[in-house]
């Protein structure tokens, strides 16, 4: 079975290099991108769980760790890698 990714980036450049980068690492990996974080909710409310998530913090609905913790309350056992500007961490 591949690895399910979720990918929140509204840059389309970003995302198209974070697909790449995944699909260097993880050839069959079933990668869907979504631009907001918003869009993230609804995606993961439909879906079968992904194995994580892929935030970029700065994208156009939310700033910074609003959306985060947003998210995180509606799915607290949902793995998060976050990415904004230079610096990546895992929540």
């Amino acid at each position: 079975m591949s690895e399910r990714i979720l990918v929140v980036e509204d840059d389309p450049l970003i995302a198209d290099t974070i697909r790449l980068n995944i699909r260097g690492e993880v050839p069959d990996a079933d990668i869907i991108h979504v631009r907001t974080v918003q869009e993230a909710r609804l995606a993961v409310e439909r879906d079968e769980p992904y194995d994580f998530v892929y935030v970029d913090l700065w994208s156009d609905d939310v700033s910074g760790f609003q959306g985060l913790r947003e998210f995180k309350k509606m799915f607290p056992g949902q793995s998060v890698l976050i990415a904004f500007r230079h610096l990546t961490m895992t929540a």
